[in-house]
């Protein structure tokens, strides 16, 4: 089962490689307009300026393009974490959540391709839909966990705050200003 998860975890990894840059909005915002908007206005800013090398003003397409393979990227090492912590403990309980947790990621990782997806089509309400679903599935995860040593929380926290990026951005692209 794990090898399958992970077969098409694969899949979708690569096809987020294959994104056609020319389809894109060519519309652009401040970072600081963007991130003024997030609950956590330090992340989005290292995010985006680690992307955009500090620049001010950019574009929301590329960006949203960025953010979701980044978010993927964390989905996927997640997953791969929560797979290894599945077969490594002996807590019932917490193997119980862990395995929940994968099957969250799993759905986080379907609803970033159809962000994706959604992007290079110009359906930014899709995005904002898809963004949204992975912010629930990574909260879903992370409600009620039992005490968990692993880094499982963080990791959901920075999917949880790129979601959130994917979400302004989205909301800028179909200028739906209010978050």
């Amino acid at each position: 089962m794990a090898s399958s998860s992970f077969v098409i975890s694969s899949l979708v990894l690569l096809s987020l490689f294959s994104f056609p840059l020319s389809s894109l909005s060519m519309k652009t915002a401040k970072v600081d307009e963007i991130c003024s908007r997030h609950r956590n206005p330090s992340f989005c800013a290292a995010t985006l300026n680690s992307m955009t090398g500090g620049a001010i003003e950019v574009d929301l397409g590329s960006i949203g393009q960025n953010v979701i393979l980044l978010a993927h990227t964390n989905a996927f090492d997640a997953l791969t974490l929560i797979h290894s912590l599945i077969s490594n403990t002996t807590d019932a309980q917490l193997k119980q959540h862990y395995v929940t947790c994968s099957g969250n990621y799993n759905d986080a990782l379907f609803d970033l391709n159809q962000a994706k997806t959604a992007l290079v089509s110009g359906d930014y309400n899709g995005v904002n839909t898809s963004a949204a679903a992975v912010k629930k599935d990574v909260e879903i995860c992370d409600s009620n966990p039992p005490a968990d040593p692993s880094p499982l929380h963080m990791k959901n926290k920075n999917l949880e705050n790129l979601s959130i990026i994917v979400i302004i951005v989205s909301n800028f692209l179909a200028q739906n200003l209010l978050v």
